[in-house]
C-alpha cells in the first residue's frame, strides 16, 4: 500500500484543496492507499485523512522537506508525495504503482517550459520515493533552511515573493533536484503529458492571460500532431486555486 503526503498551512488554500485532492484519488485510484496531511489546521478535512502536525518553521513549500526526514509518522514502504492545488483526473496507476528502487526519486517533467529558462526540469507538484530514503535531503536542509529558501526562490527568479506572505514561493524543486544529484540518486522521469499546469490558467483566464513564451511552447506542444498518446492525470490549478476549486469541489460532494 502507498502512502499519499501532502501539506495545508497558512489560509492561502483552504480544506477544500486537500479534501478534492483526496476524493479525486478515491475516484481515480483502485488500489488501497492512505492519506496525510501535515497541516496547522485540520479543520473540515475528510474524516479519513490522517493529519500530522506541523513539523519544522520551514517557509513556503519548503514544508514539504520537514516530511522527508526519516521516520516521519512512523511510514513505512512507497510514498507519493504531492502538492495540495492538484485534481487526479484519471487512473494515476502509471505514477502511484512505478516501482521505486532505492537511492530513487520519481518526478514530474516539466515539459510546458522546455528548455527551461528559469528553474529545473522537474516540477514539485509530485514526487515517489520509498520512506526513509531522503532524510539527507532533510538534514541539509535542516542546518541552514534560512539559506536554502533564499537561495533556491532567487535560482527560480521568484525572490520577490517572499515579500508576499500569502504565496508559496516555488523553488523547492530546485533544492530537491539538487540534492537528488550530490547524494547520487537516479531520477526516473514520468511521462510527457502526465501532468499540466496551463490548462486551468487557460480555462479561467481566457483572453486576459498574456500570450508569452511559455505559453506560446505549451500550446505549440499540445498541437503537435505526433503526440505521444498520454492521457492526462494529474492538473496542477496552481494559478487560479479560487476559480478551479469553486468550479469543481462540487463534482466530488
Amino acid at each position: 500500500m502507498i502512502h499519499i503526503l501532502t501539506f495545508k498551512c497558512g489560509d492561502k488554500y483552504d480544506y477544500r484543496s486537500v479534501n478534492m485532492l483526496y476524493r479525486s484519488i478515491l475516484f481515480h485510484y483502485e488500489s488501497p492507499f492512505q492519506f496525510h496531511c501535515m497541516t496547522d489546521n485540520p479543520d473540515n478535512l475528510d474524516k479519513d485523512i490522517i493529519v500530522h502536525p506541523m513539523q519544522d518553521p520551514f517557509r513556503y513549500n519548503f514544508n514539504t522537506i520537514s516530511m522527508m526526514k526519516a521516520g516521519f509518522a512512523g511510514i513505512e514502504g512507497d510514498i507519493v508525495m504531492m502538492d495540495i492545488d492538484i485534481e487526479v483526473v484519471s487512473d494515476p496507476s502509471l505514477v502511484f504503482d512505478h516501482p521505486i528502487r532505492d537511492n530513487e526519486i520519481g518526478m514530474i517533467h516539466k515539459w510546458w517550459q522546455y528548455p527551461y529558462q528559469k528553474g529545473s526540469f522537474i516540477c514539485g507538484m509530485l514526487y515517489k520515493y520509498r520512506a526513509n530514503q531522503l532524510d539527507r535531503f532533510y538534514q541539509r536542509f535542516k542546518q541552514k533552511p534560512d539559506y536554502y529558501t533564499d537561495h533556491y526562490t532567487k535560482v527560480n527568479g521568484n525572490e520577490y515573493k517572499l515579500q508576499r506572505k500569502h504565496v508559496h514561493v516555488h523553488g523547492e524543486q530546485d533544492y530537491v533536484l539538487e540534492c537528488a544529484g550530490i547524494y547520487n540518486f537516479h531520477i526516473h522521469l514520468f511521462p510527457s503529458f502526465v501532468a499540466e499546469n496551463l490548462q486551468p490558467e487557460l480555462e479561467f483566464n481566457h483572453g486576459t492571460w498574456p500570450m508569452g513564451e511559455r505559453l506560446r511552447k505549451y500550446l505549440y506542444y499540445k498541437s503537435l500532431p505526433e503526440k505521444i498518446d498520454q492521457p492526462l492525470i494529474f492538473k496542477h490549478y496552481t494559478g487560479c486555486y479560487d476559480q478551479y476549486v469553486d468550479k469543481r469541489y462540487r463534482f466530488y460532494q
